[in-house]
């Protein structure tokens, strides 16, 4: 090879040298996709993480919405069809007549070591009162302007405002009639739970159904207030009115008591119609739910055996005697 030929290539230390820089490139060039992918995969990873933590509240509280509903429309379904239904009703009715010609305690007790009772456990008759299921519903709230469709249950202790509505013990039963007034309370701010919340967003003139043992009581709210804990006399009986009064917790650390009080009128024809056609509906959905979900329940636990065993039973091409 002459020298000519050999000018326009690279020496031997210069070829080394070279080829090292452009291994090095190549290297730092992977190393730089890889680092690409990672920061990639750290910010995708970092938005689910995200919306997880924004989403899951809101979900939660919605899930735990419909399940309430849906257990308030199957109650309601329940009741109403129940053959006792007559015999329940008559006895909370003279149970509330007794209450309004004496009516002493309202709300929890104070018992003489401090505590406090709110469930009334202890009162048998109170409790027998209308026990349409083993929870102790005894009716349904529907307050349609707030979305509002829940179970009424016996008592205001933390196991039945955690998981619903209470009716206040010492208040009339919530089946209506003159001289009577039931107070139903429910929890505001709870977490996973809407509940009471959206309760101040209601104005006079709006209205709200109580029902109980396929009896539906139509309310039409005619004062909303504020008052202290301690102000039991604003949930006393009014001598020959049938009222409601709805309460719940409200100001800078719920020190304060928020009560909308509905009084029961007649509804027009049309109204009554589509409350029945509603409840009629909504207790349809209520079973077809509860049979769905009960479906899905036992598809997955045969989908769980199957997989367990797809090896030994459910081989291709072989036959099942």
């Amino acid at each position: 090879m002459t020298k000519t030929d050999t000018e326009g290539l690279p020496s031997f230390w210069e070829a080394v040298s070279g080829g090292r820089a452009e291994a090095r490139r190549r290297r730092l060039e992977r190393r730089d996709r890889l680092m690409a992918r990672v920061y990639v995969l750290l910010a995708a990873l970092l938005v689910v993480v995200g919306l997880t933590v924004i989403c899951t509240p809101p979900l939660n509280q919605w899930l735990n919405d419909g399940r309430l509903t849906a257990s308030a429309r199957a109650a309601q379904a329940g009741a109403a069809v129940r053959t006792d239904s007559d015999t329940a009703l008559r006895a909370a009715e003279a149970y509330n007549r007794r209450l309004a010609a004496q009516q002493v305690q309202i709300g929890e007790v104070v018992r003489a070591d401090g505590s406090r009772d709110a469930d009334f456990k202890d009162d048998t008759e109170y409790q027998s009162l209308l026990r349409s299921d083993a929870t102790g519903t005894m009716g349904v709230l529907s307050v349609p302007a707030i979305g509002v469709e829940l179970p009424i249950r016996h008592g205001t202790g933390p196991d039945v405002l955690d998981d619903g509505l209470g009716h206040v013990h010492g208040t009339s039963l919530p089946v209506g009639g003159k001289s009577t007034r039931t107070v139903i309370s429910g929890h505001t701010n709870m977490e996973g739970r809407t509940l009471f919340t959206r309760l101040d967003e209601l104005k006079r003139g709006q209205t709200f159904t109580v029902s109980t043992y396929g009896r539906v009581l139509h309310y039409r709210i005619v004062d909303i207030r504020v008052t202290s804990p301690s102000d039991t006399e604003a949930l006393r009986i009014r001598p020959g009115r049938d009222l409601a009064t709805l309460l719940t917790c409200t100001d800078t650390g719920n020190t304060r008591r928020l009560l909308v009080t509905g009084e029961r009128y007649a509804p027009a024809a049309d109204e009554a119609a589509q409350t029945d056609m509603r409840a009629a509906r909504d207790g349809a959905l209520a079973c077809g739910g509860a049979v769905a979900l009960a479906g899905l329940a036992v598809a997955r636990r045969d989908r769980e055996r199957l997989c367990r065993h797809t090896a030994d039973v459910f081989r291709p091409g072989e036959r099942r005697s």
